[in-house]
């Protein structure tokens, strides 16, 4: 039987002939609406202990899902009214079959979406947007990270699903009952569209009453994510460039940027060093939050090897913090001391004409040799062409290393530092500078291994301690390894993060969705014996845009006049605050200034407001005892998006709405 005949033949010629049309529509959208109703079920914590907690449970079930209802009937609607439009006109006969497939399409893929929605929303805690897609650099890169949560159950429901969509047509067509429900009185139709009303304001008032957090994940589950995909498809189109994002602030404050002399250190600004170090090993650790490593005093022993050798001659740097949570972003800060784009635009792959001077691009010009190493993928978000253009002699990455792929990310970590050993062993009487990016601590994580039981009850956050325990262990070779060649005394060796990872703080998990300290605060340890007579811990303010000046420091050289950041060895002076943003989905700018920590959520105006000396969990927001504070940090916030668009638009960025004060553009 023919999908769309809906009833039996004698029945079907006494209807008129948008009859099976709309029998079969209702068929798919009761079909439709029960599958994402069903993922709804599938996201919810069991409560069935008792029939109280099983009746709540429901209650729960019936809020969360109300979204879901009705974007299965506002499509079953739609697809309703086009069928009769084109029934009721014969010239239009001839477009019913395409409209048909493209129908039963819509509801194959509308399903089979509601069930992969289940393993996003496992990942990211909220609904799945095409600025997400665009900030991990398309689907395919995410393959891993998504696949992890396909179990054999879940491709199971998806194969289900989809056959129901083929088959509830014919076999519901088979009823008489569900045959009346097509064409019922009108009284019958006001009725229900009365009680859908009532159940979708209902769950509305209840939802943005009760869970008024926006962040709360039983709120973000609301969202139905058929709905949040296309409209974030809608809004990007509707821009004249998309993935930019406009800016309104009332007044600005740029004094923290307009300071003549900042980024301009002479060579000998590194006082106390006692012997310069020849050579540079900076090591960029994936999705490393500050405060998983036991350098850091977390409660796991993830890091006992940095933890000797920063005692030994190293640095701590207690408040270092990313730019953004996001690899492509941090990049621009670690390499040209310059804050990226507060937008979904990156530098590194949409300013090809970008003139601020790179890291490597400075040290190729004194005579040192450098090689960027990375056990994930350069050509990531147009990372290869950016690097090559900018002085990098050398990059090898996942393609290159003879090792097989962990996943979609890339490959082996110890893989990727015995290739920079084979590099520097090739001419080690020039000065090296090796910039070397970890992988195994992105999600889907790698264990390693042997992995160990760090007592944790998420599953995924077990596997990611197990991935910092096996990252400690390969920085400990590769120190080792570099002693054993006589380097490590003339060597540099840097420890940080392109940015945090989230564990369900403040509902968020993996990176990119906020600002909050798993996201932004990041490691910093140097390693070298001139630095054995400094203190060993700094618990000043640092940012990423510090690290590029610093290193230039040690190695006796000046920083290009352009660089924005600060040597972190240079003689204090007043302390500065940093700046961060993140743009994954909504854009939120933040502060970090002395014991204080700001954000602003864009789109929505939420402001918050931490003192991390009584609150390292962020958990009071102060921002309503505070008001002189919150006006002042938003002016700077303000002030941080004006600076820099005006900045990037001067060195080669891509032409952007300008920020103003009283909102004006």
């Amino acid at each position: 039987m023919d999908g769309n005949d809906c009833a039996l033949r004698p029945a079907a010629q006494a209807e008129p002939r948008w009859a099976r049309d709309d029998c079969t529509n209702l068929a798919l959208a009761l079909t439709l609406a029960g599958t994402s109703v069903a993922t709804k079920a599938a996201l919810l914590p069991p409560a069935f202990s008792s029939p109280i907690e099983s009746a709540r449970w429901l209650v729960r079930l019936a809020l969360v899902a109300a979204g879901d209802v009705c974007f299965a009937c506002a499509l079953a609607a739609m697809c309703a009214l086009l069928a009769r439009l084109l029934a009721a006109r014969p010239r239009a006969a001839n477009w019913l079959a395409p409209f048909r497939a493209v129908r039963l399409t819509s509801y194959c893929l509308a399903a089979l979406y509601a069930v992969a929605s289940v393993p996003m929303f496992k990942v990211l805690l909220a609904p799945f947007t095409v600025r997400l897609v665009s900030l991990a650099g398309g689907p395919g890169m995410m393959k891993s990270s998504i696949v992890n949560h396909l179990s054999p159950a879940m491709i199971a429901a998806a194969v289900g699903v989809l056959a129901a969509v083929l088959l509830a047509p014919g076999l519901l067509g088979r009823l008489s009952w569900f045959r009346r429900l097509v064409n019922p009185p009108r009284s019958v139709c006001l009725a229900g569209a009365a009680l859908l009303a009532v159940y979708a304001t209902a769950s509305y008032l209840y939802i943005h009453s009760e869970w008024t957090d926006p962040k709360r994940w039983e709120r973000r589950l609301t969202q139905n994510p058929h709905a949040v995909l296309l409209a974030s498809c809608l809004v990007e189109l509707g821009k004249a460039e998309p993935f930019t994002q406009p800016f309104h602030f009332d007044e600005i404050d740029e004094s923290d940027f307009r300071r003549p002399g900042e980024g301009s250190e002479r060579p000998d600004a590194a006082s106390g060093v006692a012997e310069r170090p020849r050579n540079v090993l900076l090591i960029i650790l994936e999705s490393t939050a500050a405060e998983y490593l036991s350098v850091y005093g977390a409660p796991y022993p993830t890091t006992p090897h940095l933890e000797r050798l920063a005692a030994a001659n190293g640095i701590v740097y207690e408040n270092m913090y990313a730019q953004a949570p996001a690899s492509w972003k941090s990049l621009v800060g670690l390499m040209a001391s310059t804050y990226c784009r507060p937008d979904w635009r990156s530098i590194v792959g949409d300013c090809p004409d970008f003139e601020v001077p790179l890291l490597p691009e400075v040290l190729a010009r004194h005579g040192w040799r450098n090689c960027f190493l990375h056990a994930g993928y350069w050509d990531w978000r147009g990372g290869e062409e950016f690097l090559k253009r900018r002085g990098v002699q050398t990059l090898v990455d996942a393609r290159h290393l003879p090792s097989p792929p962990l996943n979609s990310w890339g490959t082996s970590d110890r893989a990727m530092f015995r290739s920079a050993l084979d590099w520097i062993d090739a001419n080690q009487g020039h000065p090296f500078f090796v910039c070397a990016c970890t992988i195994e601590t992105h999600h889907p994580y790698w264990p390693g291994d042997n992995p160990i039981d760090f007592g944790v009850d998420d599953e995924e956050f077990n596997r990611y301690l197990n991935a910092l325990r096996t990252t400690d262990e390969n920085i400990h070779w590769m120190v080792e390894e570099l002693a054993r060649r006589g380097l490590l005394a003339s060597t540099l060796v840097a420890v940080t993060a392109d940015h945090g990872e989230s564990f369900g703080q403040h509902d968020e998990r993996v990176h990119g969705y906020g600002v909050y300290e798993p996201s932004v605060h990041v490691p910093l340890v140097l390693i070298h014996p001139g630095l054995a007579g400094l203190a060993r811990r700094d618990r000043a303010v640092r940012q990423h845009i510090d690290l590029p000046p610093t290193l230039l420091g040690l190695l006796g050289l000046s920083p290009p006049a352009q660089w924005q950041g600060r040597d972190l060895l240079a003689p204090a002076g007043p302390p500065r605050k940093a700046y961060f943003y993140s743009v994954a989905d909504q854009v939120v700018l933040g502060l970090r200034d002395g014991s204080f920590k700001y954000h602003l959520h864009v789109d929505t105006g939420l402001e918050e407001l931490f003192d991390l000396s009584s609150d390292p969990g962020e958990r009071v927001n102060l921002a309503a005892r505070r008001p002189e504070l919150l006006r002042r940090y938003k002016r700077c916030v303000g002030g941080f998006v004006k600076f820099q668009r005006e900045f990037l638009e001067q060195h080669g960025g891509r032409r952007m709405v300008a920020t103003t004060a009283n909102g004006r553009r």
